[in-house]
């Protein structure tokens, strides 16, 4: 009851009024008003690993219903992205950063020299886990790094926006882009091309420290290929931060 309120505080109303959680399957998967979870483990467990995610696939997925052959990174993200907001906040013990699992697995796939593109047909992939990690890990960062483009606010209206103007309409990546730009006033379409059909990478690094009388200058350098506007925090050994 915890996450479906937060969910539709958080992205919108639930266009109906059950929803039910069976035990039968192997594991856990989403239908359209109900989710299916094996029923073993602790209810705990089944909440944080499962049920969270599976029910979050009722707005992305059985609402929205983009097309999960052709994209599907989109439903998968949204779903991620939401568990990992609902699980942060029905939690005791809150973390600073509920993402942190997605960006391991994300980053270790980049470095792994098997990542395809978000836009390769879902029964394309050359491999089953290079599919898992970069629909649902690589796909997730996409709203996460949204956040650090236009803004937490920004990002969760987009959230908003994009889930009133489409639902049941099944919308495209473009879509996607479309709503967080007019939101934003950014312009994003650099971002889902080289996020979703690219496999370059985000990786920036100090090049240069260099001393000159009683100034320091530090060159940074652009190392991947996707540019990123940097945020840059320099403490001093007094403990000074700038």
């Amino acid at each position: 009851v915890q996450l479906m309120d937060f969910y539709n505080k958080t992205i919108g109303k639930y266009p109906y009024d059950q929803y039910s959680v069976i035990q039968g399957g192997d594991g856990g998967m989403e239908y359209s008003m109900c989710t299916l979870v094996l029923g073993e483990g602790t209810l705990d467990g089944l909440v944080n690993s499962v049920i969270s995610h599976e029910m979050a696939h009722s707005w992305f997925q059985h609402v929205l219903a983009s097309n999960e052959s052709k994209h599907p990174w989109m439903d998968e993200v949204g779903a991620s992205f939401l568990e990992n907001l609902g699980i942060n906040e029905i939690s005791e013990t809150k973390s600073k950063n509920p993402f942190s699992g997605a960006y391991k697995s994300y980053m270790d796939l980049a470095n792994s020299g098997l990542e395809e593109p978000l836009s390769t047909h879902g029964d394309r992939f050359g491999y089953n886990k290079v599919y898992s990690t970069c629909s649902y890990y690589k796909g997730e960062l996409f709203w996460t790094q949204l956040i650090y483009l236009i803004g937490e606010e920004n990002t969760m209206k987009t959230l908003k926006r994009y889930y009133e103007d489409f639902k049941f309409k099944h919308p495209t990546p473009n879509d996607l882009k479309r709503t967080a730009e007019r939101v934003s006033g950014a312009n994003l379409d650099w971002y889902l091309t080289e996020w979703t059909q690219t496999t370059n990478k985000i990786d920036f690094g100090i090049k240069d420290v260099s001393e000159n009388n009683n100034s320091t200058t530090v060159t940074l350098e652009r190392i991947g290929r996707i540019p990123m506007p940097m945020d840059i925090l320099v403490e001093y050994n007094e403990g000074t931060q700038e």
